[in-house]
């Protein structure tokens, strides 16, 4: 499970930069739904105090090429189209909680694109009745992972542009791209490779660092269950078509 200082993940096109908790450690930042539309994040409770974690939903939707987040709130309740079970909970030091994402509106909402939601995982200290300091506000830094409801896709359609120090992925299809972007000549490392994943209509600019800058990048493309997958090397001020 991640237990870093600082995570910097790019997911579907967003660059989310997030501090992790030191008191709490989570098994995923990205899961996909299972066949059923549910999926699994399991936290655990890494602090010798007991913790109360809430978890708050956001939908994430496209328009017009851009990111549009819509938050779970009382006011939009009826638009709910996502589960978390339990909502929030307490867990002891030591242990650990599985919390359930599930779609519940099917087959009212079933989509021909993705449904992107992100978690908002917050702990906050837990103290039994009498326990409480005076003056006690405290709130541990927590987690936005990124939870995704496939849809079914029968081809790739993308385009890619290579200019100065930007990769530009355009995904024109209906479900999220996983793109490994390599610049690596003799050894395969961090430095010169970069794994984003890229929603369904976003076009995403990927700035590139001086070490992968070099002119010539190979992209290996696939969605999420590997069963379509593509393989290119672009080169800087080339613009490529897939679809």
């Amino acid at each position: 499970m991640p237990n870093i200082k600082h995570i910097l993940t790019a997911v579907f096109g967003l660059f989310i930069s997030i501090q992790t908790a030191e008191a709490i450690q989570i098994d995923s930042m990205f899961r996909v739904a299972d066949a059923n539309s549910e999926g699994v994040f399991t936290v655990t409770n890494t602090d010798d105090k007991k913790l109360f974690l809430n978890i708050g939903i956001t939908e994430l939707t496209m328009v017009d090429g851009e990111i549009v987040k819509t938050p779970y709130t009382r006011d939009n309740i009826e638009q709910w189209a996502l589960t978390v079970r339990p909502a929030r909970s307490m867990i002891k030091p030591g242990f650990e909680k599985d919390f359930t994402l599930s779609l519940n509106c099917l087959p009212d909402c079933a989509s021909d694109t993705d449904r992107v939601f992100q978690l908002a995982v917050v702990p906050t200290p837990y103290f039994d009745k009498g326990q409480r300091p005076d003056n006690a506000m405290q709130m541990a830094i927590g987690f936005a992972p990124i939870f995704v409801v496939p849809a079914k896709s029968d081809k790739l359609n993308y385009s890619t542009r290579y200019v100065d120090n930007q990769l530009e992925v355009y995904n024109k299809g209906n479900t999220f791209l996983n793109v490994s972007v390599s610049a690596c000549k003799d050894d395969f490392n961090d430095t010169c490779n970069k794994d984003i994943k890229v929603l369904a209509g976003r076009r995403f600019i990927m700035e590139l660092k001086p070490e992968m800058n070099n002119g010539s990048l190979e992209l290996n493309v696939s969605t999420t269950d590997k069963k379509l997958k593509d393989t290119r090397v672009v080169i800087r001020e080339a613009n490529n078509e897939k679809g």
